[in-house]
């Protein structure tokens, strides 16, 4: 909703309190969403991506992988312990635990240290 006709509405006497917040929360909400859209990969991020991912399976080195989620970007290190590309999993050994990630949420591939 554009700035401009969000203030429209904030100034009408005609509008109940629980409408004003009502549209507060629709546009939290609409920020929110926009902050943690998952950005389009191009094809050479991609690329390196993979680079990153067969060079952790073959020397079982450690990975970093920021991984989107619904409330905000949290990272993961660890070695990779499975890949399931049919299913779009990946697994992690990390030192929490085994982590299971879904290669969709990526966004951003480092070495782990």
């Amino acid at each position: 909703m554009s700035k401009k006709l969000r203030h429209q509405f904030a100034c009408s006497s005609m509008m109940l309190p629980e409408h004003r917040s009502s549209l507060e929360r629709h546009r939290a909400a609409s920020e929110r969403r926009e902050k943690y859209r998952r950005p389009v990969l191009d094809e050479q991020a991609q690329e390196l991506f993979q680079q990153a991912l067969q060079r952790a399976l073959a020397e079982g080195a450690p990975l970093t992988l920021t991984v989107l989620s619904d409330d905000g970007c949290r990272q993961v290190t660890g070695t990779v312990a499975k890949l399931e590309p049919w299913a779009g999993r990946l697994r992690l050994r990390t030192a929490a635990g085994p982590v299971t990630v879904h290669i969709a949420e990526v966004i951003q591939v480092g070495d782990g240290s």
